[in-house]
């Protein structure tokens, strides 16, 4: 029985086994052939493991310590950054401080001298209520228009100014203190109210105070190309900086808004006589432009440059009469957060007091 059930299992298994079909193993059957056939060499490069603690800069125990190093040194850079700009933050302060105890002073003294009496020599300069805003060299010729000239000025004669002989005196006072005293700049309803220099660049009194002390604000001070008689000028520039707390020429600033720009007059008094400009040209520019140019080739080019800076203002003021006898008063101020970015703003002579 054993033999013959045996026997008979084993028939069975030969007879199951004969059922298959035999294949010759390849890559489309056999998975490990398959991957054999497209390994390729970086799949017989040996894996090299690291231990945990070894793992570069950053990982394990020693990365932990190099990061907690990093972490240190980029707070103590952080650190250092902020006592740095906490010190130049309170360096600018204080220059701010320093620079308003100086002229503050001095502003004082100048509007006592303003409250004398105006009488004296007054001329009204290019004032024609029937003028258009601007008239070109060329319509003065084909109009026939009579520009203005300084020997036919109107003026009245009077007895004297002791405003102005009191504002001299001033000067004079200042000039004892810094013998680069050039004037004095006053435009009403502003801080505009400082003493005006001049020297032989324009350089020196950005950073250096009307004491000639260092001084980030600086002072107002002249194009040193610039005569120091007004009336030798065709267009005189003024330089000061935009403070942020208000000083120097900031307040140029809130002339943009037209309700600052009109009925406002700059003063600027020199050893000659008070000087009037009626502002007449404001805009953005930056300091590669026209609007500082000081040197003329002729009356036509003057009168051309006229057109242009009054064409390229934000408002334009009617009633004032241009010829090439025209003198301009620029003031140039920078636009903050730029590198050479300008404000300019033009005025024309209108009135001398003497």
């Amino acid at each position: 029985m054993g033999l013959f059930f045996r026997k008979k299992k084993q028939d069975n298994v030969d007879d199951y086994l004969d059922s298959f079909e035999v294949q010759e193993p390849n890559a489309d059957n056999s998975p490990f052939l398959y991957s054999l056939e497209h390994a390729t060499a970086e799949d017989f490069t040996p894996v090299r493991r690291v231990p945990r603690d070894k793992k570069g800069p950053l990982g394990g125990k020693g990365g932990k310590k190099a990061a907690d190093a990093l972490s240190t040194v980029f707070a103590v850079l952080c650190f250092c950054v902020f006592v740095y700009c906490i010190y130049q933050i309170a360096l600018i302060l204080a220059s701010y401080r320093q620079s308003d105890d100086l002229y503050d002073g001095i502003a004082q003294d100048y509007l006592n001298a303003l409250s004398g009496s105006r009488s004296g020599l007054v001329r009204n300069l290019n004032v024609d209520p029937l003028a258009s805003p601007m008239r070109s060299y060329s319509e003065i010729a084909e109009n026939g228009a009579e520009p203005y000239r300084p020997a036919a000025a109107t003026y009245q004669q009077r007895t004297g100014s002791l405003r102005f002989q009191q504002i001299l005196v001033f000067l004079e006072n200042l000039r004892s203190q810094n013998s680069d005293t050039y004037g004095y700049i006053y435009i009403d309803g502003t801080k505009i109210n400082f003493p005006v220099v001049q020297t032989t660049d324009n350089s020196y009194y950005l950073h250096y105070s009307f004491e000639r002390q260092n001084l980030k604000s600086g002072t107002i001070f002249a194009d040193y190309r610039n005569s120091r008689t007004i009336e030798r000028n065709r267009n005189l520039v003024l330089y000061g900086h935009n403070l942020s707390n208000g000083g120097m020429f900031h307040h140029v600033v809130d002339m943009l808004k037209e309700e600052n720009f009109y009925g406002k007059t700059i003063q600027l008094t020199t050893f000659d006589g008070i000087y009037t400009f009626t502002p007449f040209s404001i805009y953005r520019t930056v300091d590669t432009g026209e609007y500082y140019r000081v040197y003329f080739a002729g009356d036509e080019d003057f009168l051309d440059w006229l057109a242009e800076e009054e064409a390229r203002s934000l408002f334009h003021v009617e009633g004032l009469s241009f010829s090439s006898d025209s003198v301009v008063l620029t003031l140039s101020t920078c636009i903050s957060g730029t590198t050479n970015g300008r404000y300019a703003l033009h005025g024309l002579l209108t009135e001398v007091e003497s």
